[in-house]
């Protein structure tokens, strides 16, 4: 078993597809398996494939079918991981350098957290985007860069895959549902990740999309309406009258009596 699956959407991805290749096939550290998910490309990015696969065979693995978009194919490439971690990288991103696995690897070998992210450098404007994130950060700032973060495989199981009613911002929705989740820990390293290109692609129009706003504020509605439940439960006469009965049974040790009889 590998310790990172990297997956690897793509799309007519011939331009940049290379360099994103060369900079995970660089990398010190090679206990990795990539999967190309191509969603049927027609300009060349199989030739670019096939001959990295040749420079490095037995890591590579790739499906060209058609998805129904970016989500889809990162769900359908999740199925075929057999690694340790998953890790997303967009096929016009570059890892930051070529220690970047191997210093997350040494962070993963000790960490009992289930999710593990850096920072990302951002191609605009050559700025940084990262620091330690919570699910409150998440629903009011907005998401982590998707290509600094690393997941146990498990939690696609716990949490289930991305939702594609969310075309654009999955990912973002997929990290708060982690992120809200008390029984997974999360962990922050203070380390550059990844080149990632905001200026084409998905990246460069998800907060124009309407979807960008309904994410966190559905996360907040469904929080709000949790909250209310709560205390009507609270509230109501059932559990008032079940409260004064516990409180009863504590006080006069009738309840101590009744566990010893279980």
């Amino acid at each position: 078993m590998p310790l990172f699956s990297i997956i690897i959407p793509t799309f007519n991805s011939a331009a940049t597809l290379r360099g994103c290749l060369d900079s995970v096939l660089g990398q010190t550290c090679r206990d990795v398996e990539i999967l190309i998910q191509d969603g049927g490309s027609t300009d060349g990015t199989a030739a670019i494939v096939q001959a990295a696969a040749e420079q490095a065979p037995g890591i590579i693995r790739w499906v060209s079918e058609k998805d129904k978009g970016i989500y889809d194919a990162m769900n359908r490439a999740l199925a075929r991981t057999a690694g340790e971690w998953v890790y997303f990288l967009g096929s016009d991103d570059y890892l930051h350098d070529e220690q970047v696995l191997a210093d997350v690897a040494a962070v993963l070998q000790e960490t009992t957290a289930d999710i593990v992210y850096g920072d990302a450098i951002v191609a605009s404007n050559h700025g940084r985007h990262g620091g330690p994130f919570d699910l409150n950060r998440l629903l009011t700032y907005g998401n982590l860069c998707h290509q600094t973060i690393f997941y146990r495989q498990r939690i696609f199981s716990l949490i289930g895959n991305y939702n594609l009613s969310y075309p654009i911002v999955a990912d973002w929705d997929f990290n708060i549902r982690c992120f809200r989740d008390t029984t997974l820990l999360t962990q922050y390293m203070q380390r550059d990740i990844v080149l990632y290109n905001d200026v084409t692609g998905i990246s460069s129009t998800s907060q124009n999309d309407p979807f960008y706003q309904l994410v966190p504020a559905f996360h907040i509605k469904r929080a709000n309406n949790l909250e209310r439940e709560k205390q009507d439960i609270l509230r109501s006469r059932e559990f008032q009258i079940g409260s004064s009965i516990y409180s009863f049974l504590k006080k006069t040790g009738l309840l101590t009596l009744l566990r010893k009889l279980r």
